[in-house]
């Protein structure tokens, strides 16, 4: 654990953070090394691996004196012109009865200089520091290079606000596939359900800078996140920290996080289940776990999921809205496992929970957007419980 200093305003909240940060690690008996008054708290991998994870050291330690400590992780809120444009505030609500879930969006970009980048493994390094936020033609192989729009505010406000991209203003994309996930018949066909939906309404977004360098227990610079369905060994710790260093500063809202890519695979680039290297990373678009298991929080990996036909064979011909869709469709996904739902497998591939959502994704019909019964009641019960009022 780094506390390191941070330039500019919102010190308030990083003192804060701090402080419960100070007491939880000082309570578990870890070192702790504060650089100035004035800080923000962030994960030095070597202390992950001190707090219980288990893995193994890099070989080539990280040298804390080596890091621009400024960039190890600093945040900093958007401005009301940002959030006008990401449409807070302006979500449109059906009619219905809803569980509402608030939501904060957390743009993580990574800060890495030198980069050594190559298109070919897009998925390692960004073209730039600000790809995660703009427009990029750079980043798929081929020619001529699709140009791809990955979390600009209006992105954001087509997701998790405001879906205005058909020229049509309606709820956001994600609330879209909820919605339609709750209206599905589900497993009992004639039976409709009389429960409430479940909502996401954005309520704020910072943009965060980090150090993969510390965040990351092998020091790798890269622009990748390993999530715990992998076999790194420090994966889930990692997971689990970088979340409550959040959720502790701000409990009962939906923590999104919204990286360059989860898409590291295993040690190396090693698929510990199928064997060999596996140079283009995972399959994975995004991970998320309930509160009870390290969350209320969910991963994005933003190169995957807002990509068109570059993964796709047979889907060129699609209209944009399509990878759009599907997309959506992947971050509802993860918002069910944020709600305690687990994946369904061979058999169910009608269910949004099934384990390869992308894959079944039909937009024509409601066919792969449902829940059971019980999974509508398991989400609704979680989100009264991690959402609710207090």
């Amino acid at each position: 654990m780094i506390l390191v200093p941070l330039k500019g305003h919102a010190e308030e909240r990083t003192m804060a953070r701090c402080q419960r940060w100070w007491h939880s690690r000082a309570a578990a008996g870890s070192r702790l090394v504060i650089r100035r008054t004035h800080c923000v708290a962030t994960l030095l991998s070597l202390v992950l691996l001190l707090d219980g994870c288990g893995g193994r050291m890099a070989d080539t330690p990280v040298n804390p004196a080596a890091l621009d400590l400024q960039a190890v992780l600093s945040c900093t809120d958007w401005t009301d012109d940002q959030k006008k444009q990401a449409g807070i505030g302006e979500s449109e609500v059906p009619e219905g009865r809803f569980e509402n879930i608030r939501t904060v969006i957390h743009l993580m970009a990574a800060h890495i200089k030198p980069r050594d980048y190559k298109i070919e493994r897009a998925w390692v390094l960004a073209p730039a520091d600000d790809a995660l936020t703009s427009t990029r033609a750079d980043v798929l192989p081929g020619s001529p290079p699709p140009e791809i729009e990955f979390w600009t505010f209006g992105m954001i406000r087509n997701f998790f606000s405001v879906d205005e991209s058909t020229g049509t203003r309606k709820d956001g994309r994600v609330n879209q596939i909820l919605r339609e996930a709750f209206l599905s018949d589900g497993e009992k066909p004639g039976k409709p359900w009389d429960g409430p939906s479940i909502r996401l309404t954005l309520v704020d977004g910072e943009k965060c800078k980090y150090s993969p360098r510390a965040l990351r227990a092998d020091g790798l610079a890269r622009d990748s996140m390993p999530t715990p369905q992998t076999s790194v060994p420090w994966a889930n710790q990692t997971f689990r920290s970088i979340n409550r260093l959040f959720t502790n500063e701000r409990p009962r809202v939906l923590h999104v996080f919204l990286w360059w890519s989860v898409n590291e695979l295993e040690i190396d680039g090693i698929d510990a289940v199928l064997g060999g290297a596996q140079g283009g990373g995972s399959t994975s678009w995004g991970y998320s776990r309930s509160a009870a298991r390290g969350g209320p929080a969910l991963w994005v990996g933003s190169f995957h999921c807002l990509q068109h036909p570059f993964i796709a064979p047979g889907t060129r011909d699609k209209p944009l809205s399509y990878y759009h869709a599907r997309c959506a469709k992947v971050i509802a996904h993860e918002v069910g496992h944020a709600l305690g739902l687990h994946h369904v497998e061979q058999g169910y591939e009608a269910n949004l929970m099934f384990f390869d959502p992308a894959g079944e994704y039909h937009s024509d019909t409601r066919k792969n957007i449902q829940l059971s019964i019980p999974q509508r009641q398991q989400m609704v019960q979680e989100a009264r419980e991690q959402f609710g009022p207090e």
